[in-house]
């Protein structure tokens, strides 16, 4: 059944319908998803939810470190069984060349434009540091300095979860500090 899920994301007009920026939807799903299946302890499933949210890996691949902080190894072993079968399906499908092709595009100049020109519609501490001083290497690093903290706060308080922990709280601080580094 599962499996039939991640064969749905990675079909070509469902992958190009969210790769194209229709995917809120989706990875608020993903999360809520993820964020229910820990905290009932459904630990593969909530591996399962934490690959295919791997469509936007910038939201994701930071729940994986908070869930490893925690110590729910069979979340992080069944996300990485099922990573791996994304990526390979992916490039199946799309060929190999599909992730450098997703990397050229980030880097180019037009998508850097575009992110600057609308920085301040990103809920990021580099976007509200660059809206605030304007786009230059101080405030980069400052922005990098307010996500790293934020995020290794985050990583610190799951490493304490314990049963009597929130997981629902904990996970939708997650998601917070996902989206603002």
């Amino acid at each position: 059944y599962n499996l039939l899920w991640i064969l749905a994301l990675v079909c070509p007009p469902v992958y190009y319908s969210i790769n194209a920026g229709q995917n809120t939807g989706w990875m608020f799903l993903f999360h809520c998803a993820t964020i229910a299946a820990l905290a009932s302890t459904q630990h593969a499933r909530a591996g399962i939810y934490l690959a295919a949210g791997l469509l936007k890996p910038h939201l994701f691949l930071p729940q994986v470190a908070f869930v490893a902080a925690a110590r729910r190894w069979k979340t992080v072993g069944v996300f990485a069984i099922f990573a791996i079968l994304i990526v390979a399906i992916s490039m199946a499908i799309f060929g190999p060349d599909v992730f450098a092709r997703e990397w050229n595009a980030l880097q180019s100049p037009l998508y850097q434009k575009y992110e600057t020109e609308h920085a301040y519609k990103m809920f990021s501490w580099i976007s509200f540091w660059k809206l605030l001083l304007g786009k230059n290497v101080f405030s980069t690093i400052l922005g990098g300095i307010f996500a790293l903290a934020v995020f290794a706060r985050t990583i610190w308080l799951w490493s304490r979860a314990d049963e009597k922990t929130d997981i629902a709280l904990l996970g939708a601080l997650s998601v917070a500090t996902t989206v603002l580094v």
